[in-house]
């Protein structure tokens, strides 16, 4: 049985992926240094898949949240969005897109990877893409990785296994991961670990 076919994008939608768009071509016209690895995801992809798996209510954050566009597409869906971003300016551009389109969406800048993570060396290594030391961008926002429904990834080639990891390790029981593997496309998963308490 085939699914039904997806309404029509919505206009916040459609504002947000071109602002996004836009806002990439002119930031890449004057990357230096380290920002020149900055890269970003199909936006039209990522958000025909956050209408299937984000639930109105969800509690969503971004890892490397960049420019704030897959942030702020999930919150359009009704999701509680928040981004974590390292890059001090990159977070800036993300507040002022949520702010022109009025979307609800909460960004902190530091390091996605939890107080303690990145103690283990066997996880990390020194040609380690992101960067996992920064400011507890957790407590900036006032939550821990265990308060989030969804979480959306897009690792640098190599780092998949990483990002599983601190997944599987530190998210809530029953929380999902959407992972972008680029051409590879995007896939699901779930947290596998039991539950020992109750959840919030």
């Amino acid at each position: 049985m085939s699914r039904p076919p997806m309404p029509p994008m919505p206009q916040v939608a459609q504002a947000l992926i071109l602002a996004g768009e836009q806002a990439q071509r002119a930031y890449e016209l004057g990357l230096s240094g380290r920002f020149d690895s900055c890269i970003t995801s199909n936006y039209a992809e990522v958000y025909a898949r956050l209408r299937e798996e984000c639930r109105r209510g969800d509690r969503f954050l971004e890892w490397g949240s960049g420019l704030g566009v897959i942030t702020a597409l999930a919150a359009s869906l009704g999701a509680e969005a928040y981004g974590i971003e390292i890059e001090p300016e990159l977070v800036r551009l993300s507040e002022g897109l949520v702010e022109r389109h009025d979307v609800p969406a909460t960004f902190a800048c530091g390091s996605f990877f939890p107080d303690g993570f990145g103690e283990d060396p066997e996880l990390l290594h020194e040609d380690l893409m992101h960067d996992s030391v920064g400011a507890d961008a957790y407590a900036e926002l006032g939550l821990e990785l265990t308060d989030f429904d969804l979480i959306y990834a897009f690792p640098w080639p190599g780092e998949e296994d990483l990002f599983l990891d601190l997944f599987q390790r530190g998210a809530a029981p029953g929380s999902r991961l959407l992972i972008n593997y680029g051409s590879d496309g995007l896939r699901l998963e779930r947290n596998t670990q039991l539950d020992e308490g109750p959840s919030r």
